[in-house]
């Protein structure tokens, strides 16, 4: 039988071109099945030195010295879950809340599917407190608004799926309609508790009730941390793996305020948080009319803001001098007077100083009267 080389030639390069490309198409096919699958953002903020940093090494388990962050920075975390690789992009804003302008460069239309947020909190200090929350979370939500509002136009079936995932991670939350949830995944972490559980039981039991009417009104996961205690760092290794890489938290809580508080979202309440703390001195937060304002009056009457000076201000607007950490009280500036505002709050501080010293006759005559009956009686 004759052979024609030419043709067994052909043949034979044919057969390799084949199995050069079957070996292709393989490692195509492996390297699909290999590559990040799952790839989310995670966002890290907070107070100035309230331990961001060295919370971040160690959930990323990077032996590493914390130094002060500059500004933004970034690292990654990456895992594999089976066959797929899981990878988290992680950026800590550093500067306290003086550099919030940043939170553009995270917050992006292309981030927004897969972000999260958590806000690092200093346990020890609360007088700062509200100036974290309210230095960070308005900016965070005016990026995230505009970063849904492109997707939205952009690519509506994306921007529905993601108010479908905000819907169900909130479903257990009942009290939704007295609330203002954040549109993506928050967190709180309450940083610094191996100091924390050694002060005061009425400054542990304000700032326990604080945390959780702010991360129940947010609709955000509340975790107490500290790198230094072993028994808060599964649940805080817990919240990171969950924010970035999927995690289930779990439907357990603690809310003792002797023990690492740990709520995940939806599963605390208004009546089991109780009503805000109100003393004598409270009585100009009860013309709040929106339940953040309230709890805002009552804590800044046990733990004022440094900015404060005034005994009635409810809501401080904060003013940041771009070369130093200086934050100003307009109240006291004059550039800034009003005289019908300026007549009208001191007013409102004569009623309440009225007010507070007319209780306190009160408390005095009825103890007066008291021991006249007592004596009377002998």
């Amino acid at each position: 039988m004759d052979v024609d080389l030419w043709d067994l030639a052909k043949k034979k390069i044919a057969e390799k071109e084949e199995a050069k490309r079957k070996g292709e198409t393989e490692l195509a096919e492996e390297e699909e099945r290999t590559s990040w699958k799952d790839e989310r953002t995670l966002l890290i903020c907070g107070g100035k030195s309230s331990g961001k940093t060295s919370t971040i090494l160690r959930f990323v388990d990077k032996n590493e010295s914390s130094r002060p962050t500059t500004a933004l920075e970034y690292l990654y975390a990456r895992r594999m879950r089976g066959a797929t690789k899981q990878l988290c992009h992680v950026w800590e804003l550093g500067g306290g809340t003086r550099l919030n302008n940043l939170l553009k460069i995270p917050i992006t239309k292309s981030t927004i599917t897969s972000l999260s947020i958590i806000i690092v909190v200093d346990l020890t200090k609360p007088h700062e407190l509200r100036n974290t929350v309210e230095g960070l979370l308005p900016f965070a939500k005016r990026e995230v608004d505009r970063s849904l509002k492109e997707l939205n136009a952009e690519k509506p079936r994306e921007y529905d799926e993601l108010i479908k995932e905000m819907k169900h991670r909130l479903e257990n939350n009942k009290e939704q309609e007295a609330c203002l949830p954040f549109p993506i995944p928050l967190a709180f972490i309450g940083n610094k508790y191996d100091e924390f559980q050694n002060r005061e039981p009425d400054e542990r039991r304000k700032m326990c009730k604080m945390m959780r009417f702010l991360a129940h009104y947010y609709g955000a996961t509340l975790v107490f941390y500290s790198s230094k205690l072993e028994t808060t760092l599964a649940k805080g290794r817990l919240l990171f793996a969950h924010h970035a890489f999927g995690a289930h938290l779990g439907r357990s809580s603690q809310t003792d305020i002797n023990k690492p508080l740990f709520v995940p979202v939806g599963l605390d309440s208004y009546s089991d948080i109780g009503p805000p703390p109100m003393g004598d001195s409270s009585f100009s937060a009860l013309r709040s009319t929106q339940p953040i304002d309230l709890w805002w009056g009552v804590f800044s009457e046990s733990f004022p803001s440094q900015a404060r000076k005034s005994v009635d201000t409810t809501v401080i607007i904060l003013f940041h001098e771009s070369k130093s950490d200086k934050v100003v009280d307009p109240s006291l500036d004059q550039r800034f007077a009003e005289p019908a505002v300026d007549t009208l709050i001191e007013q409102k501080k004569r009623d309440l100083e009225i007010y507070i010293r007319q209780k306190k006759e009160r408390s005095a005559a009825e103890e007066r009267a008291a021991e006249s009956i007592r004596k009377a009686q002998n």
